[in-house]
């Protein structure tokens, strides 16, 4: 696949989900998320069994760039982070690179010389 344009503005983004035989897909939709018509990441939901599960999954160009969703409660400065949801209740932050990650209040932040960091509630 070749995308033509500025990436960062009209993403291509494409979920991948690996199922065997008799097993159904989970994945129910994918969002982009945008902010000021810039992309910073997807929104994945999914039933699985009697669950919803929903992830924030947060793709920036830069360690330093901050993404601000007042609508989500969502606050991010970094270039790879994961929020997720189970019953709209949440279950886990996770940041792959960046230095602070917030959802609804609940802070996760990395430690000097640290890149990574994971929480779950």
């Amino acid at each position: 696949l070749r995308h033509q344009g500025d990436t960062w503005k009209n993403p291509f983004v494409a979920t991948y989900e690996s199922f065997q035989g008799d097993e159904k897909p989970v994945i129910t939709s994918t969002t982009r998320l945008m902010a000021k018509e810039r992309f910073k990441g997807v929104k994945v939901t999914a039933a699985l069994n009697d669950d919803v599960v929903e992830q924030y999954v947060l793709i920036q160009e830069q360690n330093t760039d901050t993404y601000h969703n007042k609508n989500l409660g969502i606050q991010f400065t970094g270039s790879f982070a994961i929020v997720t949801l189970t019953n709209n209740k949440l279950t886990d932050l996770y940041i792959g690179a960046g230095s602070q990650l917030s959802y609804q209040g609940k802070v996760l932040k990395t430690k000097p010389q640290q890149l990574a960091a994971y929480q779950t509630f």
